[in-house]
């Protein structure tokens, strides 16, 4: 948890939404504020804070004033005991999760060493991708094509089904994407794609660059395209719209001021 963060920042990351406020209304004190960072340190981190001087301070501040507990009462907060053990236990209810055993250390352990070291050594981002896997978990999606996708994957489907003997794509078995030995295409591989076409294009960040910048370019896009912020909030799957927001980049923008509709649709 990075120790430094931005006003504007503090209140896309660590406002307290409508759900967070249930949990919190029966407490009071130092337990309401504690609970308070706890929930949101690990909202954003998908973990709970080792120990209290892990929790900015600026975050602790800006939800001091939530809550209307003084700020520096979190000094008091109890790291050990029952009270925050409950606390842990009451969050991972609202976010539908447990406590990690052995056997899901060794199977991260083995996704990690399998498919992202190969490619990538940076502890921060190695972070990040094991955030996002145990955040997806093993949801479904239905996801949209675009008409030039489409025409894309069967062309490769097609060329793919020729290469094999067979006449038709839908004789095809095993993965949908797939290396050139027909292997399941793993997240190492598309990482060496994208750096490698990154590095073709002249990039000179190339080797920094990883799937997840194409989906956070994507998001952007869409957003800069006029896309509305729930639409888009859909399309990226986010739980929560503030992490959409995160995205905008023109949010700032004088000329995308709600007034100038409003005063459009009184005139």
């Amino acid at each position: 948890m990075r120790a430094e963060w931005e006003p504007d920042e503090l209140i896309d990351a660590w406002t307290l939404t409508g759900g967070d406020w249930g949990p919190i209304a029966n407490k009071a004190g130092v337990t309401r504020l504690g609970f308070a960072v706890m929930l949101k340190f690990y909202e954003i981190e998908g973990r709970f804070p080792a120990y209290r001087e892990e929790v900015p301070q600026a975050a602790v501040a800006y939800l001091g004033s939530l809550v209307k507990v003084e700020p520096a009462l979190f000094a008091k907060y109890s790291w050990r005991g029952r009270t925050i053990e409950y606390h842990r236990a009451q969050i991972r209810r609202v976010y539908g999760t447990r406590p990690p055993t052995e056997a899901d250390e060794d199977r991260w352990a083995q996704w990690l060493a399998e498919e992202i070291c190969p490619t990538e050594t940076n502890r921060d981002r190695l972070a990040a991708a094991l955030r996002r896997r145990c955040r997806k978990g093993a949801r479904r999606a239905k996801v949209p094509l675009a008409p030039a996708t489409a025409a894309a994957l069967d062309a490769y489907l097609a060329d793919r089904a020729r290469r094999g003997g067979l006449s038709d794509a839908r004789q095809l078995a095993g993965p949908l994407l797939a290396t050139a030995s027909g292997g399941r295409l793993r997240q190492g591989h598309l990482w060496e794609l994208v750096r490698r076409l990154a590095r073709d294009a002249g990039i000179q960040a190339w080797d920094q660059l990883s799937p997840h910048c194409l989906r956070h370019s994507a998001i952007t896009f869409a957003l800069d395209a006029g896309t509305t912020l729930r639409d888009v909030q859909d399309y990226a799957g986010h739980k929560d719209p503030r992490t959409t927001r995160r995205y905008d980049h023109a949010r700032d923008s004088l000329d995308r001021n709600a007034a100038y509709a409003v005063a459009a649709y009184l005139a």
